[in-house]
C-alpha cells in the first residue's frame, strides 16, 4: 500500500510540476488529453480484472500452466489490437486536434503511441495481482510513475510542450511492462496447458469487466473533457486543477480494492461468504477518503497555490467540493470490484445507468464548474445507493 501511494503521489508530482510549466491554458490541454486515454485505455483494463480474477481462481485448483497458456493468448490478441486502435488514432489526429481546439496534432499523435504499451501492461500486472504478488505489482506502479514524471518534464524543459508532457505516458507504459515481464517469467516458468475455462466464459467476463471499466473511466473524466470543450480555456484550466487534486481522494483509497479484488475471487470460487470482507473493506475506503477530503478543506487555496502555482489560485474554492464527489467515487470502485469478483453483472448496469444521466447533464444543465461538481457528486452516489437498494452488498451474509 505504501508503494502504491508512492505511486500515486510521483503521478500527482507529475501533473504540479507540469502544470507550473505549462501554464493554466496548455495545461487544461493535456488534462483533456489524459482524459481521452484514460478512457481509451480503460475498457482494456479488462485484461487485469480477467486474469487477475483467473489467476486466483486457478491457483486454487492449481494451474501455473494454464495461467501461461491463457496469457499468452490475451497478450497475442492485445498487441493486434494495440497496433488497430494506435494507427486509427493516429489517422483522426487532425479531428481530435480540432475538437479540443489543439494548434497541432503532434500531441494526438503522441497520445496514439502512448496507447499501445498501455493496453498490454494491464494483461501482466493482472496475473501479478491475481497471484497476490502485490510487492511486484507495487513495484512496477512505481516504476512507470517514475518514468512518467522523469520523460514528461525532461521533454516539456526541452521544449516539446504538451507533445513533451503526453511522451511520459509512452515512457510510463514500456518502463513497468519490461519488469512485469521479468517477474512473471520466474513465476510462470512451466509448459503451458489450455485453461480449463470455456471461450463463452472468458467473453462474458471480459465483456463486463470492458463495460465496468468503460463506465467508471467516463465517471471519473467525462467532466474533464466536457470542461475543455465548454469553459473558457482560463476556467477549464483551474477546473482541471481542482480535479486533480480532488482525484488524490480517489487513488489514495485505490489499493484497497485492488487487494480485495483476488481475494474475494478466491473466496467466491471456494464458496465462501465475503460480507465481512466488503464492509471491512468500504469502512477502509471511506476512512481514508474523507481524511483526504478534511485536508483539502481546511486549505484548499494553500494547497493549490503550493502545488500548481498564484495562477491557480482560483482553483481553491472548488477543492474541497470536488473530493467529497471522489468519495463517492472511491467507494464506487470498491463496490465495482466486489461485484466483479463474483461475476454479478448487475452493478454493470447500475454504473452505466448514472453514467449516462451524467453526460446527459453535463450536457444540458449550465456549463460552470459547480455545476459539473454536483453532476459527478449526484453520479457517484446516486449509483451507490442505488446498488445497495438493489443488491444490498453491504448486508451480505458473513459467517465471519
Amino acid at each position: 500500500m505504501l508503494a502504491t501511494t508512492g505511486g500515486s503521489f510521483l503521478n500527482f508530482l507529475y501533473h504540479f510540476v507540469i502544470g507550473r510549466m505549462l501554464g493554466p491554458a496548455d495545461y487544461a490541454a493535456l488534462v483533456a488529453l489524459i482524459s481521452v486515454f484514460a478512457t481509451v485505455t480503460a475498457p482494456m483494463g479488462v485484461s487485469q480484472t480477467l486474469l487477475a480474477d483467473v489467476t486466483a481462481r486457478l491457483l486454487v485448483l492449481g494451474g501455473a500452466g494454464e495461467i501461461r497458456h491463457l496469457l499468452q493468448r490475451i497478450a497475442g490478441g492485445l498487441a493486434v489490437l494495440a497496433v488497430l486502435v494506435v494507427g486509427g488514432m493516429a489517422l483522426a489526429s487532425g479531428q481530435l486536434s480540432q475538437f479540443m481546439h489543439l494548434l497541432s496534432p503532434v500531441p494526438v499523435v503522441v497520445l496514439a503511441l502512448a496507447v499501445g504499451p498501455a493496453l498490454l501492461l494491464p494483461a501482466l500486472t493482472g496475473v501479478l495481482q491475481g497471484w497476490q504478488d502485490f510487492r511486484g505489482m507495487s513495484l512496477a506502479g512505481l516504476l512507470g510513475s517514475a518514468a512518467r514524471l522523469a520523460a514528461g518534464v525532461g521533454f516539456v524543459w526541452l521544449g516539446f510542450g504538451v507533445s513533451g508532457a503526453m511522451a511520459g505516458f509512452v515512457a510510463a507504459g514500456l518502463a513497468p511492462a519490461g519488469l512485469a515481464l521479468f517477474l512473471l517469467g520466474r513465476r510462470l516458468n512451466v509448459p503451458p496447458q489450455p485453461a480449463a475455462i470455456t471461450r463463452e466464459e472468458l467473453m462474458r467476463f471480459s465483456l463486463q469487466v470492458a463495460l465496468a471499466s468503460l463506465g467508471f473511466a467516463a465517471l471519473t473524466n467525462a467532466d474533464v473533457v466536457f470542461a475543455r470543450r465548454f469553459f473558457a480555456p482560463e476556467q477549464a484550466g483551474y477546473y482541471s486543477a481542482a480535479a486533480t487534486l480532488g482525484k488524490i481522494v480517489l487513488f489514495l483509497p485505490g489499493p484497497v480494492a485492488m487487494l480485495m479484488f483476488p481475494k474475494s475471487s478466491a473466496r467466491h470460487a471456494a464458496g465462501e461468504s465475503r460480507g465481512s470482507m466488503i464492509r471491512k473493506s468500504a469502512l477502509g475506503t471511506l476512512g481514508l477518503s474523507l481524511a483526504v477530503v478534511g485536508v483539502l478543506a481546511i486549505w484548499p487555496a494553500g494547497i493549490v497555490k503550493l502545488l500548481f502555482g498564484a495562477d491557480f489560485a482560483q482553483a481553491g474554492q472548488w477543492v474541497g467540493l470536488y473530493g467529497v464527489a471522489m468519495t463517492g467515487t472511491a467507494l464506487v470502485n470498491l463496490f465495482m470490484a466486489h461485484y466483479l469478483a463474483a461475476h454479478d453483472h448487475r452493478f454493470v448496469l447500475v454504473l452505466l445507468g448514472f453514467v449516462a444521466a451524467q453526460l446527459v447533464c453535463l450536457t444540458l444543465l449550465p456549463h460552470t464548474p459547480l455545476v459539473y461538481i454536483l453532476v459527478v457528486a449526484g453520479s457517484s452516489w446516486g449509483a451507490l445507493l442505488a446498488a445497495e437498494a438493489w443488491l444490498g452488498g453491504l448486508r451480505e451474509h458473513s459467517s465471519r
